[in-house]
């Protein structure tokens, strides 16, 4: 079995979200891993894990919340691309959510939606 070229994370604690989000992700492109967390907490706790190429996750979570998550995921995965699932797109949340360190179109590794 080969190494996928990219790779998400998909941290959402709807997992009928997660399964679908996965689901499309795979069928449109080829050579892409995607694994899910249902929390930041169960993302991180597994140190097997490698460094995604891209982390997609919830502004509301059990636990941490993704705004809150942002500054732990960038300590694991130096570089990563993090990029915020929300339904509440107002002002103060993408505001909040930039200024913590999500990404507008990819990390410093480079990726970008047109790579995966």
């Amino acid at each position: 079995m080969t190494a996928p070229q990219a790779s998400i994370l998909i941290v959402d604690d709807h997992s009928l979200f997660r399964s679908g989000l996965k689901m499309i992700l795979l069928s449109e492109f080829t050579g892409l891993g995607v694994l899910e967390a249902d929390s930041v907490e169960a993302a991180l706790a597994d140190n097997a894990t490698p460094q995604p190429d891209l982390v997609l996750l919830d502004v509301r979570l059990n636990g941490l919340s993704g705004l809150e998550s942002i500054g732990l995921l960038r300590r694991r995965w130096p570089g990563v691309a993090v990029i915020m699932l929300s339904s509440d797109a107002t002002s103060h949340t993408v505001k909040q959510a930039m200024e913590r360190g999500a990404d507008k179109t990819g990390g410093t590794r480079g990726a970008q939606a047109r790579d995966f």
